[in-house]
């Protein structure tokens, strides 16, 4: 496991189980799919396979993805696709409005964006990690939109809990690391399930959500 367990409220997984049948779908910074890569969204993997068109798009050349390309001008014509997919990676946009404003010319009308980003979390991919967005940043990104749906996934106990077992790394070498990660993500499992009394909103670990053009 790369990262600890964290708590949600909503079913984080089902939540991305979307009816794709007939519908173009654009994957942005997606390598070779970032709904495909792992078992937890199956449901969502059965769907891709019902979409009319399923495009996987990233920057980077070995990534695998179907169109090697830059976010900030993705080459699609206005109101050509249904679905936008944004798994984990508008916190690597270096002008993220004006990412997200590609993605809102290129759906169509009643067109939807799905995205996660990371809020307290530690920088990964440098030096490509630029930001980080409060649910009131992510409401202001996204006005252009409509329905726009932001949920909190983990809180405090998350947060700590992703903390710890990155930590953990430090003793990667004395190989002593992966064994401590084994020891630990069970504890963690019991650990975040705390976060269910944590409603104060402010140790997010991270967001995820929907919206309509």
């Amino acid at each position: 496991m790369k990262t600890a367990p964290c708590y949600s409220n909503k079913d984080y997984y089902g939540y991305f189980h979307i009816d794709l049948s007939g519908k173009k779908v654009l994957d942005i910074g997606s390598s070779i799919g970032s709904f495909m890569k792992s078992k937890k969204f199956q449901l969502s993997n059965e769907e891709l396979a019902k979409a009319k068109k399923y495009t996987s798009m990233d920057i980077n050349p070995a990534s695998g993805a179907d169109i090697i390309g830059d976010a900030h001008t993705l080459p699609f014509k206005n109101q050509e696709i249904d679905i936008v997919l944004a798994n984990n990676v508008i916190e690597h946009f270096y002008d993220p409005q004006r990412a997200v404003s590609e993605m809102y010319r290129v759906l169509k009308k009643g067109g939807e964006l799905y995205f996660t980003i990371p809020f307290m979390y530690p920088i990964h991919e440098a030096p490509h990690d630029y930001v980080r967005f409060t649910k009131y940043g992510l409401q202001n990104l996204f006005s252009d939109f409509k329905n726009v749906e932001i949920h909190e996934r983990g809180g405090w106990f998350s947060t700590t809990a992703n903390f710890i077992y990155k930590l953990s790394h430090v003793l990667d070498k004395i190989r002593l690391g992966s064994l401590l990660r084994l020891i630990l993500y069970p504890i963690l499992t019991l650990w975040v399930q705390l976060d269910r009394f944590d409603n104060s909103g402010a140790f997010v670990r991270a967001y995820f959500g929907k919206m309509s053009k």
